[in-house]
């Protein structure tokens, strides 16, 4: 009877062992969302009604359209709210943006104009107030903005000095002004920054052509057959126009302070205690590094700022690849911030490899949890001999390869010159052909069971996202992918790996598209259960 009792204590004891090891299947909420391809911004960053879960805002045209996530991890297929439905977004607003400009958990949605700024609150989109709905006051100044035919997405509603309460940026005229919010509630101008405005002058000269159908010539085409002799028989349409710009500028913490600094091209601007910005002449802009991304369907240069040896200061990293002959070839140029905020001209290091990059953004986390970031690259094992062939196998089932992981080596201040381990990967058109240009693929920064590891999450074919869980330090990642998400009949571009309901767990946000749909942007969500 004892030994009995001791047989079952230990097989309680080796099944629960059993259910600690395996983790339970992984549940996701799916749902989707079909956007006309023209929609001018979507947004899935802000919690709007304040219940910790992410919700939705899309603006096309003159409309803002906004989807709630429900309890279940769940969008609607229609929005919940629609401003600008039966009539458009008046063209006294040039502008929308999101920000918690009033007290409480909610945000509110702010609309800008050349007069100033408006917001509505949740209760008034949702017929839930005694109030009409219609936009409240907020801030009254003239700015130099143009209403266009479409409303576009600026988001100006930014804690700039870590004290977690939103800024608001404006731009008006060659100035950035911040407006920040007072003990009353009154949002009135902080502190203001002048930006290096240039400008530029169009002229343009239309001429009715000789013949039908004929090509019009402008003034910046060639301008060889053009007959540039006015004639009395002929009309003559001119334009003439001047425009006032800023070169882009960089909004960052670059003094690790908590409070957000400005960076043009020619100064940088660093924000004190006070929320004063001090300017001063700095050459950092043109030292950083940047990728080629495609972000919002637009293709974007987004700069390579980490901080590797967390030393409190940023650094930078290029890439550069080539495939001259069958021998692929990426380096990673590696830039370390300096005490003065500056880069040297030369690298302090480059990591060589016979690795891939199919995007500039290459996947970048701290994958042995010892608090310094990594970067991964993919291995294949080209054939010169055999390169028919193996273009062959890509464009079909696809080529077998390695996604090579190189671990910070705190001890020497870089990365080592081999790969600590490599996970197996399939690569092939449908994966990373001409639609998934500029996309990442790949992220080793999302943590999908919730355990505090950086799991691996990628695309594994033209409907299919897999992840697989770290196993700790240097063991790398599953051999069997821990949960497979299919997005059939949707193929899809891209995806982004974000925390949609706040558990702390990874979520996919999936842009999509259906063949002979161009005209659609299908956007669908995995959200953890």
């Amino acid at each position: 009877m004892l030994v009995m009792l001791r047989k079952e204590l230990r097989l309680v004891a080796a099944t629960m062992l059993l259910l600690w090891i395996v983790p339970a299947a992984a549940q996701y909420a799916r749902s989707s969302i079909n956007l006309p391809a023209a929609t001018t911004a979507f947004e899935p960053r802000f919690d709007l009604d304040g219940d910790k879960r992410v919700d939705l805002v899309a603006v096309f045209q003159r409309r803002v359209l906004v989807f709630f996530q429900k309890p279940d991890g769940t969008f609607p297929s229609a929005p919940d709210v629609e401003i600008g439905a039966g009539d458009p977004v008046p063209e006294d607003y040039a502008a929308v943006s999101v920000g918690r400009v009033e007290d409480g958990a909610e945000a509110q949605l702010l609309l800008i104009g050349p007069k100033g700024v408006d917001y509505l609150t949740v209760a008034q989109l949702r017929g839930q107030s005694s109030e009409p709905v219609a936009p409240k006051p907020l801030l009254r100044r003239n700015f130099s903005l143009s209403s266009g035919p479409a409303l576009q997405f600026l988001d100006v509603a930014t804690d700039m000095n870590g004290d977690g309460q939103p800024e608001i940026l404006l731009p008006n005229s060659d100035q950035l002004e911040i407006y920040r919010r007072d003990d009353s509630g009154t949002f009135t101008l902080a502190s203001r920054v002048t930006l290096p405005v240039q400008t530029l002058q169009r002229t343009q000269l239309r001429a009715e052509p000789d013949l039908l159908g004929t090509f019009y010539f402008e003034d910046e085409q060639e301008r060889t057959m053009v007959r540039t002799a006015p004639r009395l028989d002929r009309w003559f349409g001119v334009q003439f126009g001047v425009e006032d710009y800023a070169e882009p500028f960089l909004v960052l913490d670059i003094t690790r302070d908590g409070r957000l600094d400005l960076l043009t091209r020619s100064r940088l601007y660093v924000q004190d205690a006070a929320g004063r910005f001090e300017g001063r002449p700095s050459g950092l802009y043109d030292q950083i590094a940047t990728a080629l991304v495609v972000q919002k369907r637009r293709l974007v240069t987004a700069p390579n700022l980490v901080d590797f040896n967390k030393d409190g200061r940023l650094d930078t990293f290029a890439v550069q690849s080539s495939a001259q002959k069958m021998s692929p070839r990426t380096d990673i140029s590696v830039y370390l911030g300096r005490e003065d905020l500056s880069f040297a001209k030369e690298p302090n290091f480059v990591l060589k490899t016979r690795d891939l990059a199919y995007s500039d953004a290459v996947p970048v986390g701290d994958v042995n949890g010892d608090g310094f970031l990594d970067v991964a690259l993919i291995n294949l094992d080209f054939q010169a001999s055999s390169a028919s062939s193996q273009l062959k196998a890509y464009l079909r089932n696809g080529l077998d390869g390695r996604l090579c992981f190189y671990l910070w080596d705190n001890r020497r201040g870089r990365f080592p010159e081999t790969y600590s381990f490599a996970h197996p990967v399939t690569l092939n058109y449908q994966i990373y052909g001409t639609r998934q240009l500029f996309q990442q693929q790949i992220y080793i920064s999302g943590d999908a069971d919730g355990d505090g590891r950086m799991d691996l999450i990628l695309k594994t074919g033209p409907t299919e996202i897999s992840a697989f869980l770290n196993q700790g330090g240097i063991k790398g990642f599953g051999s069997r992918a821990w949960v497979r998400l299919d997005t059939a009949p949707v193929r899809f571009s891209g995806f982004e790996v974000r925390d949609l309901n706040g558990d702390g767990r990874a979520d996919l946000v999936v842009s999509g598209y259906v063949e002979g749909q161009d005209d659609r942007t299908l956007y669908t969500f995995f959200v953890s259960r």
